[in-house]
């Protein structure tokens, strides 16, 4: 079984059943600990709660209060938006973002810039809740809808994510096995 270990020293590991039970316990104990305290936020500027509106590509979404998120550490193919060709593998990253985030309330983490050059907020954004709870930009690149692309000095998960890519790429997942050259 492969596994995705959720936190900041995320790696994907192969896993017995004896192993993935215990790490399951573990996991499930601290993040019950966590939360239970009040303290159960990712890294040190905490989380935001807020709703996707809407997905407008597969690496940004408008949020209810009308801002505009890009995920940090990930790069998803365009998509034209009308106005031409799509790149190879946009249109499906965009379909699995909005069924990851669309209309769902998720979780803002931020970096040390919290702006891009276009007025979008950057941050790390997480689904779901306790044990179960995923960074999508991970998510989507361990599921090979997109590339690494890690701008200074927003890099607090550039190994994590460096190695959902790697993971990807080495069983031609998503864009890696349906795309000439990647991204």
């Amino acid at each position: 079984m492969t596994m995705l270990l959720p936190g900041r020293s995320n790696r994907v590991v192969e896993a017995g059943p004896l192993l993935t039970a215990c790490l399951f316990l573990v996991l499930s104990l601290m993040i019950a600990g966590c939360d239970q305290e009040g303290a159960g936020d990712i890294g040190a500027n905490g989380l935001e709660e807020v709703r996707v509106d809407y997905v407008v590509d597969g690496d940004t979404v408008k949020l209810s209060d009308g801002r505009t998120v890009r995920y940090i550490g990930v790069d998803t193919p365009e998509i034209a938006h009308g106005r031409g060709d799509d790149d190879c593998y946009g249109p499906e990253a965009s379909v699995f973002n909005r069924q990851l985030v669309e209309g769902q309330l998720v979780f803002l983490e931020y970096d040390e810039n919290r702006l891009d050059r276009y007025g979008r907020t950057l941050a790390y954004v997480w689904i779901g809740s306790g044990s179960g709870r995923r960074m999508v930009s991970q998510e989507l690149l361990f599921r090979g809808y997109g590339k690494v692309m890690m701008i200074q000095p927003n890099t607090l998960y550039e190994t994590m994510l460096e190695e959902a890519e790697e993971s990807a790429r080495k069983r031609g997942a998503g864009l890696w096995g349906a795309c000439e050259s990647g991204l």
